[in-house]
This record gives structure tokens, sequence and C-alpha cells, in this order.
């Protein structure tokens, strides 16, 4: 099974489309909030509601199971005041280093929110910081962004099967 995974689009409709297109065979496709467009001018796709998305109906979190594999997708602000709360006391940090706390401590809380929901996988956005890595037995992956990301334009492609299969990729022409 393939799942398409993007992010932190921010009205950036075309690069949207663009990820869709080249995908016209995947299972499925989801976004993990601050859309910035009428959803309803692209395909299908599983939406969150990131911190941008005011006005959209979305919910913060979704879990799906596909593939014998159950997903938590969100879009992570939810947990940013307890990640700001626990980095804020710490002065004289340089941007990078804070990011990567940022990253840490947020990873860490929804490795927590995997565990209550009995997830394996779990979908974020929020950081604009395209990554993949597994702690604690969970895959936890964020696509990055396509409108303006740290690497960017990034989106995530995911293979589902016996194991699952992971990559991080650029959009073309970017």
């Amino acid at each position: 099974m393939q799942i398409v995974v993007i992010s932190d689009t921010h009205g950036e409709w075309n690069r949207a489309r663009q990820v869709f297109d080249a995908y016209p065979n995947a299972d499925v496709f989801i976004h993990c909030g601050d859309i910035g467009y009428d959803p309803k001018d692209l395909p299908p796709c599983c939406y969150v509601k990131g911190n941008h998305d005011i006005s959209q109906p979305f919910p913060p979190r979704r879990i799906l199971h596909e593939a014998g594999y159950t997903m938590l997708v969100t879009h992570g602000q939810c947990y940013e005041q307890e990640v700001l709360e626990r980095i804020v006391i710490r002065k004289g940090m340089h941007y990078e280093e804070m990011q990567r706390e940022l990253v840490q401590i947020l990873e860490d809380r929804l490795c927590l929110e995997a565990e209550k929901y009995g997830c394996q996988i779990v979908l974020y956005g929020h950081t604009h910081v395209a990554s993949i890595s597994q702690r604690k037995g969970v895959w936890l992956i964020n696509p990055g962004s396509l409108a303006y990301g740290e690497s960017g334009c990034t989106y995530a492609v995911i293979e589902l099967g016996e194991d699952v299969k992971a990559e991080i990729r650029k959009i073309k022409g970017e």
C-alpha cells in the first residue's frame, strides 16, 4: 500500500497538485495541516487541522487503520505549549539548537500519544523540518513543507507491507 503525505502547504495549491498528480496509483493521500486553500480543489485526502487552518472543519488528529498498521495523524501544534515551556527556560540557545530541541521534545510527546492510541506510525507536520525516525518502536514521519521548509519543498512517500518503508522526496523543479 502506498501513502503520500504532505504538510504545511500554506496555500501552495499548485505544489500540492503536482505531488498528487505524480502518484495516480497511491492508495491514500494525507495532509498534516496548515492547508491554506480549499481542499475541494484536490483529490480525496485525509486532512487534519493545523494552527493556520482556523476556518477548516477538520479534526486536530485522526487515527487511521491501513494495511494492518495504526497511524496517528496530527499537525503537532497541540503539543507546542508544553514544548515551548520546556525550551524557553534555556537562555542563550542558538536557533538551530532550539529547533532540534523542539523536534526532540515534540517527538517524545508524539510517542506517548502513539502509545495511548496503539499506533505504530505517527505522521505530523508543523516544524517544516522533514524527518523520518523510529523511536520506541514507533515510526515518526514529518514530510516537511511544500511551502517553505528547511530542506526545500518536501513530502513523504510510505510503502506499507510486511515492513514500513518511508522516504522524503523533494518536489520536482524546486
